[in-house]
């Protein structure tokens, strides 16, 4: 009743009778259907039939027609107990049951007539009727009809089947055995379990009842330990079904009242002991071992039953899930105490482990309590294991091979373990089994590859090396009665007595069980070491074929290498005429002449040699082939250093091999495993051709498991988003039940007419679909004719194209719910109105939208899939609630928005007097004043964004799609700097020496790699910053990006640059002198403004402020210079000149004069053109961005020719400034290296800058990294003394840098004003014009001084290649160069994009004494301080707290995060056209979302794919959806009916997932889908059942016609007869196996590949669309739409 139709309440006794009428007349037509069928023959009969007949015989008769049947009543009559029928063998049956002639009955009349007789069948009549009659099925469908119909069971039926469950467990010895205790003082326990431990059992059917279901506890249920496995159910539970039945422990039933007036308990749920939230893993993910919530307290949270009971409660009570644990060895303590206390009878420690009290044991109806003795392993240590796939014994992933999962405890026997994995794995191999039934195995236990322990099987290793254990694979149950001492005691040698943490399991280790197999000689090998050794024998055989071809000196198509390898000197192995192998060397060889054969050389001897050697060689089988001309055919090899001589050796011969085969250490061992591999491959390919052959059997490729679908679909061109669809939609119960057994047809809901369906054809061709593949006869079909229909219906699905698998889903439910539309026209119903909804309450408004739905529609799928959101608009100006109950089929979650990509931006600004104060606001030594400027700092002003700080840290929120342009807007609202003046990079720590302090600037580098401006989107520069991009993983987080504000700050002007041309007049002018006119006078204008401009920036060109607070643009004073230097005569050349010039290939490009080459030096630039030219001189001009490698050289007359120009005439100037990356570099004097360590940043520099200009610039940028902070010096551990020294050094650091600053500004200013003449002249002047100016010797004079102040820097200016910044400090070479600070040389024509600057720091001491040779270095570098912004931490905490609610452990996102998201409250735009009710117009409402109404059928759509306006994406995190126990309350509204209908009636289990794998352009869907048996005409299990197996059986017909029942949970089923055919007997015992097993079966369906994987590969981040169904279906769909009811 209860793993049928769910609990439910029992009703008052009046009503109860007037349902029953109406069950019975059900029941009745449901035996008439059942038993109306043509009568089988006698013969027919004795062949053992089991399809439904009708029997003509006397029921009295049949009980002594064979005397088989005496074994099959016994059987049959354990069904029905277990089934519930609890009568005695003399209590007449139900007249309604049958006849006593067993006629059909074929009207009411005939049941009318029959209720009125007196004659009625007993039960061994019912019984023997029965055997012959109804099948299993037929049999467990009819008395669940029984208990459909609330006939059975009754309080006092259930009570009487505990009772006796209970009796079976005490009088079984699967509690204890004396052998268990011999170490054991008996004075331990009480009188009643001592009677309890010798207790013995002699019916091996009661003690086979009282295993555990499914194998769990081993081969005699026992468990790990030897002490029994018990089950924890509810304490809570447990009281009210005592209550309810009316328990005693005396076992008297006289006392109790026949009618309980107790409410029936709801389902036996476990849920309250569980840890949903577990840390180990994802809820189901452990298949048949469910984690239990920590400190569950026995007797308090829980109580233990044993094993049998535990199957009668779940069989009428279903929930779950089964919580069996293996029971503890009792605690140990003295036996003189023990003794004592058992004497003195008051003992609380005998109490507990007496529950009897002072009823005498002795009574057979007496039940034994628990003792308190009993403690079970509530945590046990879980172990995967997976069975080895003999074909592919080393196959790559967790897909193919079945698995289970075990629980163990540290000290457990290690052969216990082996047996409970031999038990609850069955092998499906004909090849596995021995004469005598029995096979050989072994256990291995995966390592980890990276940590160096594979081995040559892999990352596997064995647990007992050299050893292995029986396993009985055919007669398991004989094999427990009769041979288990042998059996144990092979076992136990086998483990060598180890237990389970003294063999070096640990708790979550892989396990695999590998079964030897029967080869041609009969023998067992391994099918691991086989493979291994056919591997090897391939390599070998590669090497040997390669080898060959090499000494020959031919390729690998036989041909003759031009140029072979030198074979003289090379090692080979050799065997001498003894026998014997020695590596030796090559030391002569002889070619081959041609067609003669005769080797090309003309010793004689050594031609004697060699023909005494080919007598001595063994003679081949077969002539060897003609050698080719130059073809080596023999070698010498030299044997004198082992004593020997030298020999010639044919090179075809067996006695040359690869250096180190069968020498170097080889034992004989080896060498004869070596040369048994010579017929592998023979071996491998007689395999490959026997697997050809089992493909060719199976080429209709047979149902592996009949009963649970299995049925692989055929790709039909990209249909993969189809097939996974289809096989997830058939693993849907109910939905499923409806379409196998055609109730759409026989209800007449096929709607034909409907124009928003496709008139049935879909829905036909579907069911169609579907008996296929469930028939249990096919393995893969073609889904052809649904293919072309749904193609038909709708022109998306028609073509070869990629479709998306979850807008099929949606298509294909819409098109179900629509043909089975019982609503043949569709009325206008009109929507429920404002006013009403405000009148009543929500759950009466939430019927009345549910009940208007279904005027319009009533269908299946409206039952089962279709539920309800309750979606709640309110207005912000009005406050006015708008709620709508909107159905779904389909629930898309979203991923939260929270989660966008976090970025944790460090905004280091550029260097000023505000933020440097120590350095650049330091006054000069001419004045006065102790600081250059005037500048107050208040407390706001430390506080970011501020201009007085270095470095801050900006915590931004991105969406996942944006790019980096975005994020720099972002930065510069909050910041205040212009977007176009930061430099995005992404950031990487390197730990340079990990000795050092975390405080040290050394220990760490900081690289910076600049972003593109159009990088993006954001998720993916995340991905490649962290390695990760899930949403909400616990990946780092957020990701560290660098702004850089750019180093220039143009100082401001009124005329900044020159001011753009005014258009020209587009009129034209007859006049070409009027023209020529206004285009000189034009000229002119345009002259007097640049002059104009010059004269104002000169004015301000070196200033104080220069540098420090402003940067000029000297491109104005750039060109003028070009113009007042521009040489004349050869004379007037002049090094650092600035021109426009152009190239061999005509082009214009800009540069400077490096170099002046005096006459005669070298050819000119165009080449010799006489003799007068070579010998004038020449300029060698660089241009700007090229290498040295381009120059060029010039004469004069280039000059006057107008080949060269002066600057910026043809040439256009480049905009962008010159950037280079600046390093922090020292040596390590112990090692001799150097390293870079801190942070680099970015400098930049105007093009026209002259070196020494940009020199000083790099030097007030690098002030950010000099200041010393005196707070950080009190802290430090060191003393007052020494901390004054250190604050001296810095202080002497800053004076130097200020003053070379200072320099290079007076020298650059002096230099600009003299070249132009502008000193001692008049401002009044037209022109700047000074040819006789010379440079070199006022650069010469500030390199003097520069030089001077060089060696007090505490680190020295370099520039050096980007591919040479870690070298030797003290070369200086091409790739590395001190920085030149000279006049004569702009920075934009020195670097170039190569070029990088190197600040080599300087080791300091402040006190030498006491510093060694071998300490850290000490160098000057402080890393700015970083300050935070405000409301960036609070952003920080949140994303803590989100990462929080994260499954911790596994990784991922939680499913309930996602469901959260879908629920919260989100602002509507003007966008989304949302129209207040009540304002009537259009507001941005806030809305908010909530479940209302669940179905039975909940399928969720996780929104992975995300695109915006530049990009797209799918996200790949991972959701951690649980297998069992999703409880959806939560995400419920209060007042949800949902909540209202019991405690579990919102807990839903997965049934099916579909996978995408692949990204956005392209990809491939795999669907997975738990297991759950049903039979062809859809009979199935409505009940959830954690294995997936169904009480009733799934028949599999063959081709023979004949059934086969498959039973399962611990339900008897009746013995198949044998199939012809291995491979269908194969599949059926598999089938059985599932049904029996307590592991649930997941499969993969991947197109015509279907595999079982392990629960915890389903949980994947490749998940899609997530089905799920209700733990406890609405018992009206059951009552609709399940074939049994």
């Amino acid at each position: 009743f209860g793993r049928t139709f769910g609990p439910r309440r029992l009703e008052p006794s009046l009503e109860r009778k007037k349902r029953l009428v109406v069950k019975t007349k059900n029941v009745l037509d449901w035996t008439s259907a059942v038993l109306n069928k043509p009568a089988k023959s006698e013969r027919e009969l004795e062949g053992g039939d089991d399809s439904f007949v009708s029997v003509s015989t006397p029921p009295h008769k049949m009980s002594t027609r064979r005397d088989s049947n005496h074994d099959k009543l016994s059987r049959t009559q354990s069904i029905v107990l277990k089934t519930g029928l609890q009568l005695h063998n003399e209590t007449p049956v139900m007249r309604f049951l049958a006849t006593s002639k067993s006629q059909p009955f074929h009207d009411m009349s005939a049941y009318n007539n029959f209720l009125v007789k007196e004659e009625s069948w007993t039960m061994d009549q019912f019984v023997a009727w029965a055997e012959i009659a109804l099948s299993d099925e037929a049999l467990a469908v009819l008395f669940y009809r029984l208990l459909g119909g609330g006939i059975l069971p009754s309080p006092q039926m259930e009570r009487e089947l505990v009772q006796e469950a209970w009796r079976d467990w005490q009088s079984s010895d699967i509690r204890f055995q004396a052998g268990n205790t011999d170490s054991l003082s008996m004075d331990h326990f009480s009188h009643s379990l001592q009677k309890l431990i010798f207790s013995k059992g002699n019916d091996s059917r009661q003690q086979q009842r009282s295993l555990p279901w499914g194998g769990i506890g081993g081969f005699d249920g026992k468990g790990g330990l030897g002490f029994g496995v018990m089950y924890c159910i509810d304490l809570k539970w447990w009281e009210g079904w005592c209550e309810y039945v009316g328990w005693s422990w005396d076992g008297r039933n006289d006392h109790v009242p026949p009618i309980s007036t107790s409410i029936r308990p709801l389902d036996l749920s476990t849920e309250r002991l569980l840890d949903r939230q577990s840390d180990q893993a994802v809820a189901g993910t452990l298949g048949s071992i469910e984690i239990m919530k920590a400190g569950v307290v026995k007797g308090v949270d829980y109580v233990l039953i044993p094993p049998g009971v535990w199957d009668v409660l779940y069989e009428l009570y279903a929930g779950g899930p089964p919580l069996p644990r293996m029971v503890l060895p009792p605690p140990r303590m003295d036996p003189r105490q023990g003794r004592d206390r058992a004497m003195s009878g008051d003992s609380k420690q005998m109490e507990g482990l007496d529950e009897v009290g002072n009823v005498e044991v002795l009574d057979d109806r007496r039940l034994l309590k628990i003792p308190e003795s009993f403690v079970v392993a509530t945590h046990p240590w879980i172990f995967a294991c997976h069975l080895c796939d003999a074909a592919q014994p080393y196959r790559r992933g967790d897909a193919g091979p079945m698995s289970i999962r075990i629980m163990a405890t540290p000290d457990q026997p290690l052969w216990r373990l082996y047996a409970e994995i031999i038990v609850r794995l069955q092998v499906q191999n004909s090849r596995a089994v021995g004469q005598d039934g029995r096979g050989r195995g072994r256990l291995w236990k995966r390592v980890d590859a990276s940590k160096d322990q594979a081995s040559r099987y892999g990352p596997w290793v064995l647990l007992c090396k050299g050893r292995s254990a029986i396993w009985p694979i055919m007669n398991q149950d004989s094999e427990l009665e009769d041979s288990y001492e042998s059996l144990k005691n092979d076992w136990m040698t086998y483990a060598d007595s180890q237990t389970i943490e003294g063999c070096g399991l640990a708790n979550g280790d892989r396990l695999m069980i590998e079964y030897a197999v029967l080869n041609k000689a009969g023998d067992f090998v391994w099918p691991r070491e086989a493979a291994a050794k056919a591997g090897r024998a391939r390599r070998l055989a590669d090497e040997d074929s390669k080898f060959k071809r090499m000494i020959r000196g031919i390729d690998e198509k036989g041909e003759v290498l031009d140029k072979p390898i030198d074979l003289v000197g090379m090692s080979v192995d050799a065997m001498d005429t003894s026998g014997r192998w020695y590596q030796v060397e090559i030391i002569e060889v002889a070619k081959s002449r041609g067609d003669d054969g005769e080797a090309e050389d003309d010793n004689e001897e050594d031609n004697e040699e060699q023909a005494e050697a080919t007598k001595r060689a063994p003679s081949p089988s077969k002539a060897p082939p003609r050698l080719k001309k130059g073809e080596i055919k023999s070698v010498c090899v030299d044997f004198s250093p082992h004593g020997g001589h030298t020999e010639w050796i044919d090179v075809d011969s067996e006695n040359l091999a690869v250096a180190g085969r069968f020498t170097l250490g080889k034992s004989e061992e080896s060498n004869a495993q070596t040369n048994k591999t010579v017929i592998t491959p023979k071996t491998t390919t007689t395999n490959k051709k026997s697997g050809n052959d089992s493909n060719d059997q199976s080429a209709g490729k047979i149902c592996t498991l009949p009963g649970f679908g299995a049925c692989a679909l055929a790709n039909l061109g990209n249909t993969c988003y189809a097939n996974s669809a289809i096989q997830c939609i058939s693993y849907m119960p109910l939905l499923r039940s409806y379409l196998l057994s055609a109730q759409y047809k026989a209800s007449g809901d096929l709607n034909k007419d409907n124009p928003l369906g496709t008139g049935g054809k879909l829905l036909e061709e579907f069911a169609d679909l579907l008996r296929k593949m469930w028939s249990g006869k096919d393995g893969e079909m073609s889904p052809t004719r649904f293919r072309s229909q749904l193609g038909k219906q709708d022109r998306q699905f028609a073509g070869a194209d990629q479709q998306d698998a979850q807008e099929l889903l949606n298509y294909l439910l819409d098109v179900l719910h629509e043909d089975s539309n019982k609503v043949k026209k569709k009325r206008y119903v009109e929507a429920l109105e404002d006013d009403w909804v405000k009148q009543n309450t929500l759950p009466r408004v939430g019927e009345e939208s549910w009940r208007r739905f279904l005027r319009r529609n009533r269908s299946v799928m409206a039952d089962v899939a279709m539920g309800q959101v309750l979606n709640t608009v309110t207005c912000p100006v009005c406050h006015f609630s708008s709620r709508n109950f909107d159905p779904f089929n389909l629930l898309s979650i979203p991923f939260p928005t929270v989660a966008d990509v976090v970025f944790q931006c460090t905004v280091v600004r550029r260097a000023t007097a505000l933020n440097c104060p120590k350095i650049l606001n330091r006054a000069s030594k001419e004045s006065d004043k102790p600081k250059r400027f005037d500048v107050s700092v208040s407390d706001d002003d430390l506080q970011p964004p501020s201009g007085h700080l270095v470095m801050e840290q900006y915590v931004i929120a991105m969406s996942r799609l944006a790019d980096i342009g975005d994020l720099r807007l972002r930065l510069q609202n909050i910041c205040g700097i212009p977007a176009n003046r930061l430099r995005l990079c992404k950031v990487e720590h390197t730990i340079i020496n990990k000795e050092l302090e975390d405080q040290s600037p050394l220990k760490k580098y900081i690289r910076v790699t600049p972003l593109p401006d159009k990088e993006g989107p954001c998720v993916q520069i995340a991905k490649n910053a962290n390695g990760s991009d899930e949403v909400g993983s616990n990946a780092p987080a957020p990701t560290q990006i660098f702004a850089f504000e750019n180093t220039l700050a143009l100082r401001p002007s009124p005329r900044n640059a020159i001011e753009n041309e005014e258009e020209e007049d587009s009129t034209e002018t007859e006049d070409e002198d009027e023209e020529e006119n206004s285009r000189r006078s034009h000229d002119k204008a345009r002259a007097l403004k640049e002059l104009k401009l010059v004269k104002e920036l000169l004015a301000v060109y070196g200033d104080k402020t220069e540098c420090r607070i402003f940067d000029t643009n000297p491109l104005p004073i750039s060109k003028a210079i070009s113009r007042s230097l521009w040489p004349r005569s050869e004379a007037e050349f002049k090094v650092g000149l600035r021109v426009d010039a152009i190239d061999h290939r005509d082009h214009w490009f800009p540069g400077s004069v490096v170099d002046i080459i005096n006459g005669g030096a070298n050819e000119s630039a165009e080449g010799s053109q006489g003799s007068e030219n070579s010998f004038k001189p020449k300029v060698q001009i660089h241009f700007d961005n090229f290498s040295s490698k381009w120059d060029e050289t010039y004469t004069i007359d280039h000059f006057n020719n107008g080949q060269v120009k002066p600057l910026y005439s043809h040439a256009t100037p480049r905009m962008k400034p010159t950037e280079f990356l600046v390093h922090h570099r020292y040596t390590d004097k112990t090692t001799k290296t150097t390293d870079l360590f801190g942070q680099a940043f970015f400098v930049h520099c105007q093009n026209e800058w002259s070196t020494a200009r940009a020199g000083a610039h790099i030097l007030s940028q690098t002030a950010r990294y000099l200041q010393k902070n005196e707070k950080s010096l009190a802290d430090s551990d060191q003393g007052q003394e020494t901390d004054g020294k250190l604050l001296r050094l810095y202080d002497k650091a800053y004076i130097t840098i200020s003053e070379m600053i200072d320099l290079l500004l007076e020298y650059d200013r002096s230099y600009v004003r003299a070249a132009l003449g502008t000193d001692g002249r008049d401002d009044g002047c037209d022109e700047f014009f000074n040819p006789e100016f010379d440079g070199m010797t006022m650069s010469l004079q500030l390199e003097k001084k520069v030089k001077t102040l060089l060696h007090r820097l505490p680190f020295e200016l370099r520039v050096c290649t980007t591919e040479a910044l870690v070298g030797n400090k003290n070369a200086v070479s091409a790739e590395e160069f001190p920085f030149p600070f000279s006049l004569l040389r702009t920075i934009g024509n020195y670097m170039n994009a190569r070029h990088a600057v190197v600040l080599h720091w300087c080791d300091f001491l402040v006190e030498k004494k006491s510093r060694s040779a071998t300490s850290a270095p000490s160098v000057m570098y402080v890393q700015p301080e970083i300050t935070i912004h405000k409301s960036s931490s609070a952003l920080l905490e949140e994303e803590g707290s989100r990462k929080s609610k994260n499954s911790p452990g596994s990784g991922g996102l939680h499913l309930g995060v996602c469901l959260t998201e879908f629920c919260k409250v989100n602002q509507l735009n003007l966008n989304d056209n949302w129209r207040c009710p009540q304002c009537k117009d259009f507001r941005e409402g806030k809305q908010n979302m909530n479940l209302w109404r669940l179905p039975d059928l909940l399928t969720f759509h996780i929104k992975r794919f995300n695109c915006s306006a530049r990009w797209r994406e799918k996200i790949t995190t991972k959701v951690n959806f649980p297998l069992t126990g999703l409880d959806m309350s939560e995400w419920c509204h209060s007042d949800s009916p949902a909540i209202g209908r019991g405690e579990d009636s919102h807990m839903y289990d997965l049934i099916a997932v579909v996978n995408h794998y692949g990204g956005m352009t392209g990809g491939h869907y795999v669907a997975t889908c738990k297991a759950t048996s049903c039979g062809p005409t859809g009979s199935e299990e409505v009940s959830y059942n954690f294995n997936g197996a169904s009480s009733c059986g799934s028949p599999m017909e063959d081709d023979e016609g004949s059934t086969t029942s498959t039973t399962s949970g611990w339900r008897l089923g009746r013995k198949d007869k044998e199939s012809v055919n291995q491979h269908k007997l194969n599949a059926i015992l598999a089938s059985r196996h599932v049904c029996e097993s307590s592991e649930p079966l997941w499969l993969q369906f991947d197109d015509d590949l279907v595999e079982p994987i392990p629960p915890k590969n389903v949980v994947s981040e490749m998940a899609y669309v997530l089905f799920y169904r209700r733990r406890h279906m609405t018992s009206s769909n059951v009552a609709k739409y399940s074939s049994l009811e």
